[in-house]
Order: C-alpha cells, then structure tokens, then sequence
C-alpha cells in the first residue's frame, strides 16, 4: 500500500515513463548517461551485471525494487531533493581494483585488441582505437570507481590506454586531442608486476604477453637503460621515441646526424657506436646486456636485450 501522497506521485510517474518509452531502462538511461551524479548513485545496482549490455537492457533486468530505487533517486534529484552530496564525484586515485574496472570498460567497448606505441619516456604504451564519447559513458556508468572518467570524456571521441614510463610507473586513463586525462597509477614493483601478468580480461592479454617474453629482472635493467639513454647526448636532439617489444627495449631518433638519401653518413654512423660502446662500459650493468645500432630512412635505432 502507498503510504503517502509523495510516494504515490513517484509511483504515477513510474508508470507514466514506462508507458512512455516501453521500458522504465530506456526512459532511465536518456536521462543517467547525461548527468554525472546519476551515474555515480547507480552503478552500484549495475555493478553485478555484464557490462557488454547496453545501459537500458541493464536495468531492465534488475528486481523490480531495485528498479524503483533507481527510479526514485533519479526523480529526486532531477527534481532538485537530492542530498547534500557533491554532484561531482571526488576523483579517485585508482590502484589495482580500479584497473580491473577499466579493463572491463574496455572490453565491453569491443577495444580489447589494443595498439602498441611506441612514445617518448615509455617502456609500454597500449591504446585502444578512437571510440564516440557516449559509448563510453555507457560504460563508465556500470562501475562507481570509473566516476572521475566522466569529465573527461565530455570532449568527443577519445582512446583509452594504460602504460609503463621510465621510472617504473604504471599508468591508464583516458587520451584525447587536448591532451590525457590519468584515472590512476601505481609503481610497478614485483608484486604488481606478477598481479598484472596473473590478470585474465582478454584487454590485458597483449601487456600480459610482453611482461611474460620480457621478466622482471629485465623490467628492472631496462629502468636503468632509460635513464642512460635520457641522460646520452643524442637524445639531445631529434625527435625520439621508445618501444618495448618482445623483450627488446628500442630507441628510435629522427633528425640527427648528416643523411644522404636516407643514408646516413658512415663516419657519424661508426662514431654513434663507438661512443655508445663506451659510455655503456662505464656502467656496472654493461655485461648484462646486447646492443644493436642501425640506421635506415633518416632514423638511427639503439636497440638493447638483456642476455
């Protein structure tokens, strides 16, 4: 029985915007997807349900209380009674947990064959191909932890991504023409390390494969060898990048040296190697590792593996 008036309201709206869209999810989702606060309240009812559903079905699927009470909340606060809390959810410093959320986004997204960067100051870079922004906030909303994505999306299309940088630091978020928005970050010591490799979301199957040909000890090294390579002259000039690909850790310039039809000049080319030679003497890890050089249409490549 209907208590009071208020509630009775509630229930005659219920029924007017079922009737209206021919499911209480389709008139729910036009009005979730758009409003921050109302994703953040809900996802915890969503969170038990595949996230490769569409949003309305989602719901729809729910208890009938549970309908209500999202029902009842998106009411309330479309008609301005909504608490005292902030309509912007805090943004979370997300660690480990929050990654498997983001994976999940990711593969709902039907992204999970990532491609590999190759970037300046990274070991690892994945990223998803380019998605529209509102089927990634249909996403997003399944998961509470995911909530600071929300702002960051609201700028057209985006990719979404998740890296390792020179010092160790493991990274994701979201990418876009204006630049990228980091959900959370962690460092990558040993434990996260065998955490991530232990993962099963098919959108961590590509970082899983590279950490497994590669190892920790090598993770470790190839640290040092980004420092070493920051801190050597070439990389002064050009444009340069940085890629780790089946356990080999490769440094790409343009722009430098003297090159004649994408040949470059066999005196600068002899005297790259023998400075590098003997910079990488000087180091107390030299013995550990292979260097390659090369040279081909006007990039030098230093490629280095741990033996």
């Amino acid at each position: 029985m209907i208590s009071n008036f208020g509630q009775f309201l509630i229930e005659s709206k219920y029924s007017d915007a079922e009737r209206e869209k021919g499911s209480i999810g389709r008139w729910l989702e036009e009005r979730i997807v758009g409003d921050p606060y109302l994703r953040h309240v809900t996802a915890p009812f969503l969170s038990e349900i595949d996230p490769t559903i569409r949003l309305a079905n989602a719901i729809d699927m729910l208890s009938d209380f549970d309908k209500r009470q999202v029902f009842n909340a998106v009411v309330r606060h479309r008609d301005g009674r909504k608490t005292n809390e902030s309509a912007e959810p805090q943004t979370p410093t997300g660690g480990k947990n929050v990654f498997k959320s983001f994976l999940k986004c990711i593969t709902s997204l039907g992204l999970s064959n990532l491609n590999k960067l190759a970037k300046p100051g990274f070991l690892i870079y994945f990223e998803t191909h380019e998605c529209a922004e509102d089927l990634v906030m249909q996403s997003v909303a399944r998961f509470r932890s995911l909530s600071s994505m929300y702002a960051a999306a609201k700028v057209g299309n985006v990719k979404l991504f998740y890296a390792i940088d020179s010092n160790l630091i493991f990274s994701y978020g979201i990418s876009h023409s204006a630049g990228q928005f980091t959900l959370g970050a962690y460092t990558l010591n040993k434990s996260a390390f065998v955490w991530l490799q232990a993962l099963s979301s098919p959108s961590s199957a590509q970082i899983r494969a590279e950490l497994y040909k590669t190892g920790w000890e090598s993770i470790v090294l190839f640290k040092k060898l980004m420092r070493f390579m920051q801190e050597y002259p070439l990389g002064e000039k050009g444009k340069s990048t940085s890629v780790l690909d089946a356990g080999t850790l490769c440094f790409s310039y343009h722009g430098v040296s003297k090159w004649d039809n994408g040949v470059m000049d066999q005196g600068e080319y002899s005297n790259i190697k023998s400075n590098l030679k003997t910079r990488l003497s000087s180091t107390p890890w030299h013995d550990r590792v292979l260097v390659r050089v090369s040279a081909d249409n006007f990039s030098l490549h230093i490629c280095f593996r741990v033996k």
